[in-house]
């Protein structure tokens, strides 16, 4: 009996030294830990809001006529194509024998194709229509076809001119604010590098939405394909410094993070707004170079052994 209750005894001695290591352990570490974090270097970085726009082109355009009946033949059949003025577009024959010749009066895009709004796409249809705007559907002109005398066969859309558009997109206060300034910046692609357009008015639609009407700084000759556009605005550019979100801690309300100055962290206050991939950008409160303590649930203010 006695040896059973030496064992019990024996085993609970060894327990209770397992546990007291294991609690020792923990708080050894994260004594250890408070005292020697991980730490990141705030990255200097530039903040903006993208805001998606739909828009709708103008520009100046002519029709292109037959200039007698027969079979046209285009020299750049289905395709896209500048031309200086006098060139060649087509020609009609009838049988073995050359009627007509069309030619460009003008230098400019060429294109085989209507869509059937030309002379009718103007800025007052636009701008009046609040957005309630379909994208009319482009019809190609087949090459080695019959055409009439006067028969539409493509158009001519001059070169050089300015390139508008009449825009739709939500409104914030910095766009607002970019507004009243008369310029914005513009991204034809996600990746590309903003441009700066030329707003000639705007106008609000409530206090959420906003119609322009811009100049844009391009013209690409593969764009009169269609009327309509999906760009990216630029606005309210920020710079600050980008940092892990898990720097962030709530104190008091307050939100910061534990920035090491000399041998000691010291809890500083940060503004700014969340990034993707769990990051955050600080627009007030950090500069470029500044050292965080990454974890800043596990961080205090104090000494630190850094080194």
């Amino acid at each position: 009996m006695r040896s059973v209750i030496k064992r019990i005894w024996y085993w609970l001695f060894v327990l209770g030294m397992i546990v007291m290591t294991v609690v020792f352990y923990v708080a050894w570490y994260r004594y250890y830990s408070s005292i020697h974090p991980e730490i990141i270097k705030a990255e200097p970085f530039s903040y903006a809001e993208e805001i998606p726009i739909v828009g709708w082109l103008l520009w100046d355009e002519e029709m292109i006529n037959s200039s007698s009946e027969g079979t046209i033949s285009y020299m750049y059949p289905g395709q896209i194509v500048r031309i200086p003025s006098g060139a060649m577009l087509g020609q009609i024959r009838k049988g073995s024998s050359i009627t007509g010749k069309i030619r460009a009066g003008k230098e400019g895009y060429f294109i085989p194709a209507t869509d059937g709004r030309e002379g009718t796409w103007t800025y007052s249809y636009l701008w009046n229509s609040h957005g309630n705007i379909s994208d009319p559907e482009i019809i190609w002109y087949q090459d080695e076809s019959p055409v009439r005398k006067g028969q539409t066969v493509g158009k001519l859309v001059y070169q050089p001119q300015r390139l508008k558009c009449v825009a739709f997109a939500d409104l914030t206060p910095e766009l607002e604010r970019d507004l009243k300034g008369g310029r914005l910046r513009i991204k034809q692609q996600p990746l590309d590098l903003p441009q700066e357009v030329t707003v000639r008015v705007f106008k609000l639609l409530g206090s959420h939405k906003v119609q322009i009407y811009m100049d844009l700084p391009f013209f690409p000759m593969g764009i009169i394909g269609s009327r309509r556009v999906s760009y990216t605005l630029y606005t309210g550019e920020k710079a600050g410094v980008t940092i892990p979100e898990s720097c962030l801690v709530m104190r008091k309300g307050i939100k910061g993070v534990f920035q090491i100055k000399g041998n000691f962290s010291e809890f500083t206050r940060v503004e700014g707004a969340p990034l993707k991939d769990r990051n955050f950008f600080v627009s007030r409160g950090l500069k470029p170079g500044n050292l965080i303590i990454l974890n800043g649930s596990k961080a205090r203010e104090g000494r630190l052994k850094l080194w």
